[in-house]
């Protein structure tokens, strides 16, 4: 599963797709990112509830010009299934003018060890330095440097630009890193506008979808692969309401169930 339950969230203006560069996207950042935020998600296959995934948002203080947030990501298993147990952390330093990955750090446990995993972006150098640790051993287990890079995006990086471009109406491929190679993921922002039901709120809430085309597959996403679509609150803040995305053992659904954001209530159909 791990940080692909993220990812999937990220599930006619511009027709033609474009390699999405550094540069600024539509969208008003101070509605997407907001200091304190947390959202919980649960995440089902067919009968079964796989787990739990929750991210939090964190506004970085600094004396610099560059605006940052720090999201804070965490999957766990549910303790009921018996085939498979995650228990995975993520942190990941989002710059938001361009928006874009500029630190990652994730822990997974794997058996007795944990898998640290760190991408490091340099901007002078245009390049993104990545490592594999495996501890307690503190062995370092790969290291590999790409250059040539103006920006790239892992789970919670390309969740917050669709939420950021979600009412662009554009058709972007952004460069995604996972398990240290470099794929893409299409994303196509639409003017469908519907209203969905969550177990978590009485009234149904007003949403748009998006859809997509996850170009890559890895152990690091739990089989993570091809189409997926989401639906996001049809406001501002664009919080990623439900998600439907292709892992190893078929469709996985994945529903807000709690969240705390200042001011926040979910958008109700027009007319409603």
């Amino acid at each position: 599963m791990r940080i692909a339950f993220v990812v999937i969230l990220v599930v006619a203006g511009l027709m033609v797709a474009t390699l999405l560069p550094a540069r600024p996207t539509p969208g008003n950042e101070n509605n997407v990112f907001m200091d304190g935020e947390r959202i919980e998600y649960k995440v089902r296959w067919w009968i079964f509830r796989l787990g739990t995934i929750a991210a939090t948002t964190e506004k970085i203080e600094d004396t610099t010009a560059t605006r940052q947030y720090r999201v804070r990501i965490s999957l766990e298993s549910d303790p009921s299934i018996f085939f498979f147990t995650i228990k995975s952390q993520y942190e990941s330093v989002i710059s938001v003018s361009p928006l874009r990955c500029t630190q990652f750090i994730g822990y997974e446990i794997d058996g007795k060890d944990t898998l640290v995993t760190v991408y490091l972006a340099n901007d002078s150098l245009r390049q993104v330095k990545m490592e594999e640790w495996k501890y307690p051993a503190g062995v370092k287990v790969r290291e590999k440097i790409q250059d040539s890079l103006d920006a790239f995006y892992e789970g919670a990086s390309l969740v917050f630009l669709a939420r950021k471009m979600l009412h662009s109406n554009l058709r972007i491929v952004a460069p995604t890193l996972v398990d240290m190679d470099f794929f893409t993921t299409n994303i196509d922002f639409t003017d469908n506008v519907s209203a969905v039901s969550i177990d978590a709120y009485p009234q149904r809430i007003s949403v748009k979808e998006l859809s997509g085309r996850a170009n890559f597959s890895g152990k690091s996403l739990g089989g993570f692969s091809g189409d997926f679509r989401g639906f996001f609150s049809n406001d501002e803040a664009a919080i990623p309401i439900k998600a439907e995305m292709n892992i190893s053992l078929g469709t996985a659904h994945i529903e807000l169930e709690r969240w705390s954001r200042p001011g926040w209530i979910p958008p109700s159909p027009k007319g409603r």
